[in-house]
């Protein structure tokens, strides 16, 4: 009899442990919406830290050891296996380019477009600001300077494609796969236009 109780128990003690089990099994969202990006002043802010991060830093662009310089006349770089000796000896190509930045800097293009097609005053959220006046246009300001920030930054470095690889594709909102298999070159006139447009439009703000 009393074995029969331990079993019983044991039996319960099991099902009530896996029942229990199941409820600490949360699905957890850990994606955030288009909107909610849009909608939160310190998403878009971060956004706009996104394009930025693609930007180099520092003089040392080859190796994080050797200046473009060393590519040219101006400078010798002393260490003779850095890539950078590739543009010296002739040996650079399109698929080993010590200074390629194609990927990269189209990649901060994509970036600043999503945030120009997201980020607007009227879509961020800034309930948060309501209580004080000035800093709420001040918030508001800022959302909007980041607009100008982010199409500096989107002809800078299309400069930067320009001046390495001629007439690129001129990209400017978020492509469909579609759209990616007919997007073409422009041509250098058409690149250079814009780049001298963007920058002064943002200039006189």
């Amino acid at each position: 009899m009393k074995m029969k109780k331990i079993k019983y128990l044991l039996v319960v003690l099991v099902i009530a442990g896996l029942f229990s089990c199941n409820k600490l099994d949360r699905e957890l969202e850990t994606d955030l919406s288009q909107e909610q990006i849009a909608g939160s002043f310190v998403n878009v802010q971060n956004l706009l830290n996104g394009v930025y991060s693609e930007s180099r830093s520092g003089f040392l662009e080859i190796n994080n050891e050797a200046m473009m310089a060393s590519a040219t006349d101006e400078a010798e770089h002393t260490n003779e296996v850095n890539q950078v000796q590739q543009f010296n000896q002739g040996s650079w190509n399109a698929l080993s380019n010590p200074a390629d930045v194609w990927g990269s800097y189209f990649r901060a293009i994509i970036r600043a477009n999503f945030f120009l097609e997201n980020a607007a005053p009227e879509k961020v959220n800034l309930d948060a600001f309501k209580s004080n006046p000035t800093t709420l246009q001040q918030k508001l300001g800022e959302v909007t300077r980041w607009r100008y920030e982010a199409r500096f930054l989107r002809a800078y470095f299309y400069f930067e494609l320009v001046k390495r690889y001629g007439g690129v594709p001129l990209i400017t909102k978020t492509l469909t796969e579609a759209d990616i298999s007919t997007t073409q070159r422009n041509s250098l006139e058409q690149c250079i236009k814009f780049i001298a447009d963007e920058c002064d439009s943002t200039a006189a703000v």
